[in-house]
């Protein structure tokens, strides 16, 4: 009689342990099936942040006057330097004696 009990007692904790089971189970799915849809937001969240960042940078950049202003200043010296050289080896060409017939073509 008490093998009896014994049985009956372990098989309803037996069937209570297989619902609670069950119960973790559908649980176990539901947070998986939750982590997918999060894990898809975040990474359209991170594209668009993404996108975000890079058009901030190309306004920065359009906006950042002290750097325009040194590309250009470099640029105008450059410029500058350029035909400075220029024009001192005008200036040399026309002191030195093929300098003055040597631009010249004969015919």
């Amino acid at each position: 009689m008490y093998l009896k009990r014994e049985l009956e007692g372990s098989k309803y904790s037996n069937a209570s342990l297989i619902e609670s089971n069950a119960n973790l189970q559908v649980e176990i799915d539901s947070m998986n099936n939750h982590i997918r849809v999060v894990s898809h937001q975040n990474d359209q969240l991170t594209r668009e942040i993404d996108t975000f960042v890079t058009a901030n940078e190309k306004i920065r950049e359009k906006l950042d006057r002290k750097g325009r202003v040194h590309v250009l200043r470099t640029k105008n010296e450059n410029q500058i330097r350029e035909s400075a050289n220029f024009m001192s080896r005008g200036q040399e060409r026309s002191r030195s004696p093929m300098g003055q017939y040597g631009s010249q073509r004969q015919y």
